[in-house]
């Protein structure tokens, strides 16, 4: 198991308890079983970046809290919050503008 994982899981359980939110009710808004949360915290499952933006809503946290070893600058939050709240056409459309913004940034170093 990876330590990044294992923090994950350890942050997830420790938002969820601190809140007093159980496995149950944190799946149904997550729309996923309880047994996908139980194995989130156990290290078992890895949530998937769409899931960990979910959780930070839920529980009004950053998603960089999810990462606490790998600090994320306020400008990725800023741009994984918006990538969170576009539909998938437009979330494609800002990663080919992303990788466009990149080649062509590498191609005027060379």
């Amino acid at each position: 198991m990876s330590d990044l994982l294992r923090d994950i899981g350890l942050k997830i359980k420790e938002l969820r308890t601190a809140r007093n939110v159980s496995q149950q009710e944190l799946a149904e808004y997550m729309n996923i079983s309880p047994n996908t949360v139980s194995r989130w915290e156990t290290n078992v499952y890895r949530p998937a970046i769409d899931d960990l933006s979910k959780l930070a809503d839920y529980f009004g946290v950053s998603i960089s809290t999810f990462f606490p070893n790998r600090p994320l600058s306020p400008d990725i939050e800023d741009l994984v919050d918006v990538a969170h709240r576009l539909d998938d056409e437009e979330l494609k459309e800002v990663l080919r503008y992303a990788y466009y913004r990149l080649a062509t940034a590498h191609s005027q170093k060379a």
